[in-house]
Order: structure tokens, then C-alpha cells, then sequence
């Protein structure tokens, strides 16, 4: 059993370990690295190190769009939380192509995260089990 102390912010921003970032949130694995979903700047144009990605499904729910992305020459998909506001802005369809740059990329790579997960599968009733199939796939 993992025992994690803090106030809920620095947990959340600031996590000691790659288990505790990804059981406290949504992550998504962009080239490599684990980042929130709402961490993504989805634009247009491309600036500083924007990634480019392809609009694979575009889900609306309620004030939030989650945007379902590719990288060229991958089948593995990301998800990316706009607003309604943002994603109206863009005009994302399926097959677009948009760059994607992200705001803070946790310090955890992709390995240490599944490796975490081996280490300390969650228990029945543990409230992490959501997080853990998202990232397993």
C-alpha cells in the first residue's frame, strides 16, 4: 500500500513519485512523456516546441472537448481537455492536422510510469484503478 502525504495541490502539481502523478489525475503520453491532458495548447500555428498531431475524434462534454491525437507515423492516440471556447477557435475536424504544445510535462518518463504501475498495481476499492487501465491501454 502507498501512503502519500501533502496538501492536494502540490500532489497534484508536484507529485513524489510516477505512481502518485498518474493515480491523482488523466495522463496522456505525448513523444515519450507523461502530461495532463489539459496541460495541451492545441493551435493552429506552430510556436516554440509544438508537436504536430492529427484530430483523430473530437468528444464534447459540456464546458470541456476532449480531443482524441495522433503523431505522424504512430497508431497510438492522446487525449488532449480544451474548452468549448478553444475548440470553437480551432475548428478541429477529423483528419486535421494541429500542433500540440505542451504547457508542463511531468518529469516522468513513459517506463518509469509502467514500471511504478507493476511495482503497485492498485488493490480492489482502491480509488486509483481508472487512471491505471487509461494508461494501460
Amino acid at each position: 500500500m502507498t501512503t502519500v502525504v501533502g496538501n492536494p495541490t502540490d500532489l497534484y502539481d508536484d507529485p513524489s513519485n510516477e505512481f502518485v502523478f498518474s493515480c491523482l489525475g488523466s495522463v496522456s503520453t505525448v513523444a515519450g512523456k507523461v502530461v495532463r491532458p489539459h496541460d495541451l495548447r492545441l493551435e493552429r500555428i506552430r510556436r516554440d516546441a509544438a508537436l504536430i498531431a492529427e484530430v483523430v475524434r473530437v468528444v464534447f462534454l459540456g464546458f470541456e472537448v476532449r480531443v482524441e491525437l495522433k503523431e505522424p507515423g504512430s497508431d497510438d492516440t492522446f487525449v488532449a481537455e480544451i474548452t468549448q471556447g478553444d475548440a470553437a477557435a480551432l475548428r478541429l475536424n477529423v483528419g486535421d492536422e494541429i500542433y500540440v504544445r505542451p504547457l508542463k510535462i511531468a518529469d516522468v518518463e513513459v517506463a518509469d510510469v509502467e514500471e511504478a504501475f507493476k511495482a503497485q498495481t492498485p488493490a480492489a476499492g482502491d480509488p486509483c484503478p481508472e487512471p491505471w487501465r487509461s494508461l494501460k491501454g
